[in-house]
């Protein structure tokens, strides 16, 4: 039960059979979207979750490459009140904690 919804037994069904997707020829009737509202909520979904998590985590992974490859001015982007502003944070924290370390370490600082 998710909030007081009794999850349907089609998507129960996915769900066990380890199946990643599931859709009714009408929509998703057992939870109320049928026809245009169903690929219309579909749509937004995929856009939201683009948007708050695929897109911050491709960029970290770039910034990650980035200094994997020796670029320490690589530029972390912290999306403030994201998912992930705790880990870009950290990750944006340590590669200027790698700069300072560098610089000392070769009497630049």
């Amino acid at each position: 039960m998710i909030h007081e919804w009794q999850v349907p037994d089609d998507i129960l069904e996915v769900i066990e059979d380890g199946g990643g997707y599931f859709y009714g020829e009408n929509g998703f009737p057992d939870i109320g979207l049928e026809g245009p509202y169903a690929s219309i909520s579909f749509f937004v979904l995929s856009y939201l979750i683009r948007r708050r998590i695929t897109e911050p985590i491709d960029e970290l992974a770039a910034a990650a490459e980035e200094v994997v490859q020796g670029n320490l001015e690589v530029e972390v982007k912290v999306h403030e009140g994201g998912e992930f502003e705790g880990l870009e944070r950290a990750f944006k924290e340590m590669v200027e904690s790698f700069r300072k370390y560098i610089a000392r370490s070769t009497g630049e600082e």
